[in-house]
C-alpha cells in the first residue's frame, strides 16, 4: 500500500505495512505497523 511504498522508499528497506486502526473504520485515528517485508 501508499503507507508501506513511501516508508520504503524513505527508509530504502523494504517494508510490509499492517493498518491496526482506521478512521473509516470509526476509530480516533488510523494507526499502521510496519515490519521488514517477508519473501
Amino acid at each position: 500500500g501508499l503507507v508501506a511504498g513511501v516508508a520504503s522508499e524513505f527508509l530504502k528497506v523494504p517494508l510490509a505495512a499492517e493498518e491496526k486502526r482506521c478512521i473509516a473504520l470509526g476509530d480516533d485515528f488510523c494507526e499502521f505497523h510496519l515490519s521488514p517485508e517477508s519473501k
